[in-house]
């Protein structure tokens, strides 16, 4: 970003002088890796003239570049394995909880420690012809500058990244509603910083509080979870907190067949959508919904014109021959529609 304004075509460094005091600086880029840039600052003017001492920076400008390549190295080295005792920690992959808590140590971990799990996830472009590679590389730029956001948050901070996911495990010193507010402007900070410096929007799940260290492998379960029911609205660079899902509990009670049956008989024709239409109609119910039947939210969360709500949601109403503005219809189909999750887990994706 700065080689541009700075440097001019077939030059090897630039020299500036600050307004406020005259003085002059002269610039040498770093060449390190990627789109990370570098650059050795000397101050006073360096003549061109003067090959000797041109000659002299460029060797200390190659010299820094090889060190911040080595460094460079040694954290990507410490973040992968630091990464890999993650996956390990959160697929419960170690062979006791012994040597969990062990080796957790090694990393700053305590055991006996209450934490917050925050799960992020970069916003796929709304350009539609994104290439998965453009899109991991773009993942892995920012989680490489949110790593450096950590000493920023108002309590102690653990940054690891699983695929194409980031999670911060916060080490609580209170009660969750007491700090709620602070982190979640933390939070919103990084949302504004990232699409500042990238142009792109990131998202995250907020689990519950954990009380211990063996149990973070659910609350990173509960952060995945919030973070796919705030996808599920539509609207990108949310901040979604995971809802106790008590109530799946007790529908795993319940005979599957009735559930299924249930769920078929509310949505009737959308409960197996095979035209294009029925899908944009089920979603469109969905955040419909989501937002307390309000037509204005449910338009801007789908990016479209109140009217086309107005048009698709009383189409749902002819499909379903049921008038969306009962109480006890509305409450039957949000609870269909909950029970969509449960049904596709064990009868697969219900197109």
């Amino acid at each position: 970003m700065l080689e541009d304004p700075f440097f001019l075509p077939k030059t090897i460094y630039s020299s500036l002088t600050l307004l406020e005091n005259h003085r002059t600086f002269s610039i040498f880029p770093v060449y390190t890796y990627g789109k990370k840039r570098c650059f050795l600052v000397v101050g006073g003017e360096v003549p061109f003239s003067d090959r000797l001492l041109i000659l002299t920076i460029e060797q200390a400008t190659n010299v820094l570049a090889f060190e911040l390549m080595k460094e460079e190295a040694l954290k990507q080295n410490e973040r992968k394995v630091r990464n890999e005792f993650f996956t390990n920690l959160i697929t419960e992959a170690f062979s006791s909880e012994k040597e969990t808590i062990n080796r957790a140590r090694e990393f700053g971990l305590k055991n006996k420690q209450e934490y917050l799990c925050i799960v992020g996830k970069l916003d796929m472009s709304e350009k539609k012809n994104e290439f998965f590679t453009t899109y991991q590389m773009e993942t892995n730029r920012v989680y490489e500058c949110l790593e450096g956001e950590m000493a920023g948050l108002p309590l102690p901070a653990h940054f690891f990244v699983k695929g194409n996911f980031c999670a911060i495990l916060l080490e609580m010193g209170g009660p969750w509603e007491r700090i709620q507010s602070v982190i979640r402007q933390h939070l919103r900070k990084i949302q504004q910083d990232v699409e500042r410096l990238f142009s792109r929007t990131i998202s995250f799940g907020i689990s519950n509080v954990s009380r211990r260290l063996l149990d973070v492998p659910a609350a990173y379960k509960e952060g995945t979870d919030a973070l796919q029911t705030g996808q599920r609205t539509g609207h990108p660079a949310f901040i979604q907190t995971y809802q106790a899902k008590d109530i799946m509990e007790v529908l795993r009670m319940v005979p599957i067949d009735d559930l299924k049956e249930l769920y078929i008989d509310s949505l009737q024709q959308l409960a197996d959508p095979h035209q294009d239409e029925d899908h944009v109609l089920l979603h469109t119910l969905f955040v419909y919904l989501e937002t307390h039947c309000q037509i204005s939210e449910t338009a801007k969360r789908l990016y479209v014109h109140r009217n086309t709500v107005i048009y698709r949601i009383e189409k749902c109403e002819k499909l379903l021959g049921q008038d969306l503005k009962d109480p006890d219809t509305t409450f039957r189909l949000r609870f269909a529609l909950r029970l969509k999750p449960l049904l596709d887990e064990l009868f697969g994706p219900q197109q």
